[in-house]
């Protein structure tokens, strides 16, 4: 938030879930000068939670260590690209292609960036939301029911 609130004063982050964290991330929030851009939500109601991720333009994934990543297909289908890091162990990276998400080096230079280049261009952002919604898809039950069905039928066949 810090490296944007020069470019875009009015910017917002919020940040969703309670955590040994939370203590320190809103006393470096405060450091920076960025407490007012910055909501700290807490845990939220999955009904709440979608409607956040509905009313963001990018989901901001910073995990290390992150087991498939339910909330990048959530984020997909409200048609918001997601912005992740490559690590060893974050397998929701796996999840974001580049035409619906963007994913980076785990540090807060490369992550700015990563939001920078979706915000920047608003026809970039409304190809990568129409491409996120696209890859959503890919993950609903009707589709992974077929597939594992076809799963199941060459094993048997």
């Amino acid at each position: 938030m810090a490296l944007f609130k020069a470019d875009f004063p009015e910017i917002r982050c919020c940040i969703v879930g309670d955590g040994p964290e939370r203590k320190v991330l809103v006393r470096l929030a405060d450091e920076l000068g960025v407490r007012e851009n910055v909501d700290f939500a807490g845990f939220q109601e999955y009904e709440a939670l979608i409607a956040k991720i509905k009313t963001s333009k990018v989901l901001v994934l910073p995990s290390s260590r992150e087991g498939f990543g339910m909330v990048v297909i959530e984020a997909f289908a409200c048609r918001v690209p997601v912005v992740t890091v490559r690590e060893r162990y974050n397998a929701a990276q796996g999840l974001v292609e580049a035409s619906c998400g963007i994913v980076v080096e785990l540090g807060e230079k490369e992550i700015a960036e990563g939001i920078g280049k979706i915000l920047e261009n608003g026809n970039y952002y409304e190809e990568m939301a129409a491409s996120a919604s696209n890859r959503a898809e890919k993950y609903e039950w009707d589709a992974i029911f077929e597939q594992l069905l076809l799963q199941y039928m060459e094993i048997i066949i």
